[in-house]
């Protein structure tokens, strides 16, 4: 920013500097964007821009105070501006030790960092409103009021048996402005959320939970052991008419909600929670890697009709981590499918066999869907989708496995009207883009399951997703 000593902003032609009047400057200088129309700033990671940095690098901003100086006469040299830099803000560091070979493959994930207070964002206070007689306020980076957790992350790449700093930069809130709920700041590996017993930290995210005011804060280390799936975030039960979750799977135990509320009341509130603990709707990419995206030239999961499709690749979300995955599905006439899923190039850990089932619900008459998940990972390398297919497979080694029932409660239209209950089952996810007509959901019927879309002035069912990995 540029003031006169009338203490005016720059804004138009007639106040451009002239010679011989004095002027003061302030600045702000560091890695992230500064968007300067706004005063806002955000210093959040950006892949593009640090992709040089390393784990234990972070770019943090620096201010520099009110500084005088003379315009220069034509006749004049160009005055030499000596300015001081103060840094602002926090450096956040963690250690990771991927301490375990269990997945025999290098941890490549996300440093997930969720706090009401550090904060990534935020206003650049000028101090227009200081002394004009000698600028004497140092401008300053300050912290905005966010009362939920906010979240942000850094990307980190460790090989097997190696450890880590990694660094986030981010601004304290002050001690003065602390939340009814207290300060509270959670750190865990973004797909890697599972820790060692006897580790500094028996339980995700318990690392910190309380800052004091200060420059630097270092969270307890974390030990990986095995990778996050899609199935440990996934709720037993959807959401009754009243917003508590139900105790059945009957095909009548559910409300259904339009997707302009579910998006207003739950996609929009960061800090949505049940019961002190917090959830959210899925996005799409989240619901894919329980169903696949439904594509009019390829059949799935399917109940009714024999099918097979080997590395098919699909784009999917698990615990924050965004990424091409491979997998194996078969379909059948007898009501059953499988699928060997989220295999990546050089990185099986993740590998899960799963069942998908449509049957009789016996809860309520009508049908329900079953999903049974088995983790496999790098000790189930050898394992094909025919060996999956195979109901044998099944029958034993179930001590790991985790088992999800989904009601056919059907939906209501935008008339009200309640259609398909007992024979398809539907849960909504985000909308689309924002402004959107529509909104994805993850629907099964007695032919298939997929993911998709549905017009958002349609009511269908709310399954949650945890925010954290239990």
């Amino acid at each position: 920013t540029l003031q006169n000593s009338a203490g005016s902003d720059v804004t138009a032609t007639e106040t451009l500097p002239k010679a011989g009047e004095r002027w003061y400057i302030a600045g702000i200088a560091g890695g992230g964007v500064l968007d300067a129309t706004k005063s806002n700033v955000n210093f959040a990671y950006n892949e593009t821009l640090d992709a040089d940095l390393k784990p234990n690098q972070a770019r943090i901003p620096i201010t520099f105070g009110w500084t005088g100086f003379t315009i220069p006469t034509n006749t004049e040299r160009a005055p030499r501006i000596v300015v001081q830099f103060k840094p602002q803000g926090t450096l956040l560091t963690m250690y990771v030790n991927n301490a375990t070979n269990i997945n025999n493959v290098p941890l490549n994930a996300a440093m997930v960092i969720e706090s009401n207070a550090l904060s990534q964002l935020g206003g650049f206070d000028y101090s227009l409103t200081a002394s004009r007689a000698d600028y004497s306020s140092t401008p300053k980076w300050t912290f905005k009021d966010w009362p939920q957790l906010q979240r942000f992350s850094r990307n980190i790449n460790i090989d097997t048996n190696e450890k880590s700093i990694c660094c986030i930069w981010a601004m304290p809130r002050p001690s003065t402005e602390m939340p009814s709920s207290g300060f509270e700041t959670t750190a865990r590996v973004g797909g890697y959320t599972y820790f060692l017993e006897g580790s500094s930290t028996l339980k995700p995210e318990k690392l910190s939970k309380r800052f004091e005011s200060g420059l630097a804060y270092a969270l307890n280390g974390v030990d990986v052991y095995r990778p996050t799936l899609p199935q440990d975030f996934i709720t037993e039960y959807g959401l009754t008419a009243t917003g508590t979750f139900a105790n059945s799977v009957s095909n009548d135990a559910l409300g259904y909600f339009s997707g302009i509320y579910v998006d207003e009341n739950i996609r929009k509130n960061p800090s949505y929670s049940i019961d002190g603990v917090g959830y959210h709707l899925p996005s799409a990419l989240e619901l894919r890697a329980i169903l696949p995206f439904w594509l009019s030239n390829k059949d799935i999961v399917m109940f009714n009709k024999a099918t097979s499709e080997v590395d098919y690749e699909e784009t999917l979300q698990i615990d924050g981590l965004t990424s091409t995955f491979t997998s194996d599905y078969k379909g059948t006439t007898t009501g059953k499918a499988y699928a060997l899923r989220y295999k990546r190039p050089g990185d099986i850990s993740r590998l899960t066999a799963i069942r998908y089932e449509y049957l009789n619900n016996t809860a309520s008459t009508g049908k329900m869907l079953k999903i049974t998940f088995r983790h496999l990972g790098v000790a189930g390398a050898s394992t094909n989708i025919d060996q999956i297919a195979d109901e044998a497979f099944w029958q034993s080694n179930t001590a790991e496995d985790k088992t999800f029932y989904f009601p056919a409660a059907g939906y209501k239209n935008s008339s009200n009207t309640l259609l398909q209950r007992g024979n398809a089952g539907f849960m909504w996810g985000q909308r689309t883009q924002d402004n959107s007509l529509h909104g994805w959901q993850m629907s099964f019927y007695g032919h298939g399951a997929f993911t998709g879309t549905f017009p958002i002035d349609n009511l269908l069912p709310v399954r949650l997703f945890k925010n954290n990995a239990e």
